[in-house]
């Protein structure tokens, strides 16, 4: 078989340079740019907090401070997210693996992680009051299904869904 290779002529006769590869942070399909996805960021946000305003509006056992207290509880629980969560999941899988848990059952330790760190925001924080564990395990099931929710609606451009 044999290649052929074609080359392009630009109009002034010249070779054409080759077209550019897509960037890795730009509106390419393999990245968006760090200004493309702030806006998603702080909308995402936005949107937890008024989950977490009606979260306290509804149940009788969760109250916040206002509307400024729910963003301040989301922006506090968002850095706890980042720091703790991940050695909570690592803590439940290991757990896990040891019981030989179902997916079912490890899906359950890993809602109780989220609530144990609804529960720490609880406690760093005054503009959040939590009754009682149970009050943070639903509080971290309907937060939880809010965010399978989001997580394709507010998804930047051009990001493939996860």
């Amino acid at each position: 078989m044999v290649e052929v290779e074609v080359k392009r002529k630009a109009p002034s006769g010249q070779d054409a340079p080759p077209p550019p590869e897509p960037p890795i942070f730009g509106n390419g399909p393999r990245g968006s740019s760090p200004g493309d996805g702030c806006g998603f960021i702080i909308l995402r946000w936005l949107v937890y907090a008024l989950v977490i305003w009606a979260l306290a509006q509804l149940l009788p056992g969760i109250e916040v401070d206002g509307y400024r207290g729910a963003m301040g509880v989301t922006l506090v629980l968002s850095i706890l997210n980042v720091l703790v969560k991940p050695f909570l999941y690592l803590f439940a899988l290991v757990i896990g693996i040891k019981m030989r848990v179902t997916r079912l059952g490890l899906g359950l330790m890993l809602l109780v992680c989220n609530a144990v760190v609804i529960s720490l925001v609880d406690l760093l924080m005054d503009s959040l009051t939590i009754e009682h564990f149970g009050w943070s395990l639903a509080m971290a099931a309907i937060i939880s299904a809010v965010s399978a929710w989001t997580s394709g609606t507010t998804r930047p451009p051009n990001r493939p869904p996860a």
